[in-house]
Formats: structure tokens, C-alpha cells, sequence
């Protein structure tokens, strides 16, 4: 079968953690593959990132020309039906949506769409009006569309069917992979002083806020040499969480290193005393895998995914009070998870299964 994986929404290092998801589907899916052919659908700028030997097909079309159309789609009745022309013209028997909505809708080829989590349905308050009014207007449109839908977690799954009215049967759970590489020898220290580390983007829903007041109580109860290392991309809340740390007076306690290369994130999972995520809402919650591979204790809130994730509940914590991490020096064992994870390589052909189901005749997908 000939397949397409549609990466136009796709803007390295400004897509949250669903980045590591579409490198890794990007890695799998360009080695050589005897069943199908697989395209990457790329603007001319991600062209370039993807590996030489990847099959591609390329569109013309500039970032802003992108969030033009997409915004023409999804407030006023134009269609970008000249993409969606060039693309079906590709002859795909499906084509894979990994962001949350099908871009352009009007695309005629069987499309599976990907779908992370609806926080916007849980937490509205953690979105502006305009992302608001585009998730409303362009979410029930792709979930509609879309011939198959994977969630990344069952927690994912219910809220899709009890809350978009999704048919279940629609909906293959296809958790996110894991890297069973073995973890090499440990790279240079990117932080010197002994730290707890939390990889995640400053968005509202992380936590970050809690996390704080939780490792200020540490410093005072323990009086230690602890720092805490923030990594990721740091959005507008990045300032309020300054004065907050100036505030609780954590002032060159907490270090925040920025969105940094694989290499560095491998050597802070590798130093760190322990991994923490304090998560309000997550669909999946990649750092509890990155932490259980490389032998680290990790301490998540207690969240449905986690649970699922096969996370002990004693290190599923309530991040709303300060004193959850207060005796953590006492627990840094590594954490055992109580369940398998599924590989990159499981994860990319179980989405391969789902694009070829998608690609049957309507009439035997049961479609509703």
C-alpha cells in the first residue's frame, strides 16, 4: 500500500512533546519497508530535516500561507482545495493526520488522525479566545472526517467518545513508544550541582507553579545543595514563574536550560536525582518512560494516564500541596513500572495496521 504521513502542521521544536512522537514515527517509517511506501507530506522547510532516504512528497507552501489557510478553514467557508487536490492526486490509500486535526479537510483519501488529549474540553481556562474558537471550530470537523482515530491512551479514548461522542469503535488505543536502546555511558554534566529535573514546556496545564512551592518546602525542611532543572520551550508563563521564584526566594536555586538538543536531555535524565511531573492533565506522559529507562525515580501527580502508565501508586503525588516532595531524598529509588511499554517500532506498526484499516472499502469499516 502506498501511504502518506502529513507533517504540514509540523514545526520543529515549536510542537510541545508530540515532537518526539513524529521524529520517531519519521525514524521508523523512512527505513526500508517491503510491505508499503510511506510519504512524508512536507512543506519545503521540514523537507530538508527529513532523512535523505525518506520518500516525501512536497508542498508549496509557507508557514504563514499555512496558518492562513488553516484559519481560513476553520473561520470562513474557504477550503484549501488545491492542496487537498495535489494530495489526493498522490494516489495515498490513507494518509495519517499526527496533530490533532486534518489539514485540508477537504482531502478525499482515507484519513486517520491522531489524537494526544482534548484538555481544551477539561481546562478552557488554560486557552486564549482564538485557540479556544479554533479547537471548537476545527477538532469536531477532523474527529468527523477522520475514517480512524488513534489515541494515545485509554484515558485519551473515553474523553473521545463520553465527551466528542466519538464511536468507540472508531478509536484504536496505540500508546506512544519507548526506546529500548540501552542507555549509553553518561555524557557531561550539563548541571553541576546534585538537581531533580522536570522536561516540559511552560504551559498553564504543567505544573510548573505547583512544582515550585513543592521544592521550596524541600529547601527549607532539607537544607540541601538540590537545584531544580527546568527544560523545553519556555512560552509567555516562563515570566510569571521568575517572579514567582523570586518570590518564594529560589533566585539561583531553580535553573530553566531551554529547548536544548537529544544529546543534552540525555545526559540530564542520566544526572538527575530524580525525574518529577507534576502534570495537571496529560493524554500520556512521555518523561515517565524516558525516566524508567534510564533507572531513575520518578514522581508524577496522580492522574488516570499514570495509573495506566503502570506508574506505583506511591509515586503518583498531589503536586497542590507543598509538602509532597518534602521527605523525597529519602525515596530516590529507581521506579519499577508496573506494566510493559510497547517500543517505537510496536508503536509505528500498530499505526501502520490502523492506516491500512482505514483504507478498506467504507462498508467494511462500519463507519457511523
Amino acid at each position: 500500500m502506498k501511504f502518506g504521513v502529513s507533517l504540514l502542521n509540523y514545526r520543529p521544536g515549536r510542537v510541545g512533546g508530540v515532537e518526539t512522537y513524529i521524529r520517531n514515527l519519521i525514524e521508523v517509517f523512512s527505513g526500508s519497508d517491503p510491505t508499503h511506501e510511506i510519504y512524508f507530506i512536507v512543506g519545503p522547510d521540514v523537507a530538508d530535516e527529513l532523512p535523505a532516504d525518506a520518500l516525501r512528497q512536497v508542498i508549496s507552501l509557507s508557514e504563514n500561507g499555512l496558518v492562513g489557510w488553516r484559519c481560513a478553514e476553520a473561520f470562513t467557508p474557504l477550503k484549501a482545495r488545491g492542496i487537498a487536490q495535489r494530495i489526493d492526486a498522490a494516489g495515498y490509500d490513507a494518509i495519517l493526520f499526527p496533530q490533532q486535526s486534518v489539514f485540508p479537510i477537504t482531502v478525499q483519501t482515507s484519513a486517520v488522525l491522531t489524537v494526544v488529549d482534548v484538555q481544551h474540553l477539561h481546562r478552557p481556562e488554560h486557552y486564549g479566545l482564538f485557540d479556544t474558537c479554533f479547537r471548537r471550530a476545527v477538532y469536531p470537523r477532523s474527529l468527523k472526517r477522520s475514517c480512524k482515530i488513534i489515541a494515545i491512551s485509554e484515558a485519551t479514548k473515553r474523553d473521545l467518545v463520553t465527551l466528542c461522542g466519538v464511536n468507540s469503535s472508531k478509536v484504536d488505543v496505540i500508546h506512544l513508544g519507548f526506546d529500548s536502546t540501552p542507555v549509553g555511558p553518561a555524557g557531561p554534566r550539563v548541571v553541576q550541582d546534585p538537581y531533580l529535573y522536570y522536561p516540559a514546556a511552560t504551559f498553564p496545564h504543567k505544573g510548573h507553579a505547583d512544582l515550585l512551592r513543592c521544592f521550596a518546602r524541600v529547601k527549607v525542611v532539607q537544607k540541601n545543595d538540590l537545584k531544580l532543572v527546568f527544560s523545553g520551550m519556555q512560552t509567555p508563563l516562563w515570566k510569571q514563574l521568575q517572579k514567582q521564584i523570586c518570590a518564594l526566594g529560589l533566585e539561583g536555586e531553580v535553573l530553566h536550560v531551554g529547548f536544548v538538543p537529544y544529546e543534552q536531555v540525555e545526559s540530564l535524565y542520566q544526572h538527575a536525582e530524580a525525574i518529577l511531573f507534576p502534570s495537571e492533565f496529560e493524554g500520556f506522559g512521555m518523561p515517565v518512560l524516558e525516566a524508567a529507562r534510564h533507572g531513575k525515580p520518578v514522581f508524577c501527580s496522580n492522574l488516570p494516564v499514570f495509573e495506566e502508565l503502570g506508574v506505583p501508586e506511591e509515586n503518583r503525588l498531589d503536586f497542590a500541596d507543598p509538602n509532597a516532595l518534602a521527605d523525597i531524598m529519602e525515596r530516590l529509588h529507581p521506579t519499577r513500572l508496573l506494566k510493559e511499554p510497547i517500543t517505537w517500532a510496536e508503536c509505528a506498526e500498530r499505526t501502520l495496521q490502523a492506516m491500512a484499516d482505514a483504507a478498506m472499502p467504507r462498508q467494511s469499516r462500519g463507519d457511523s
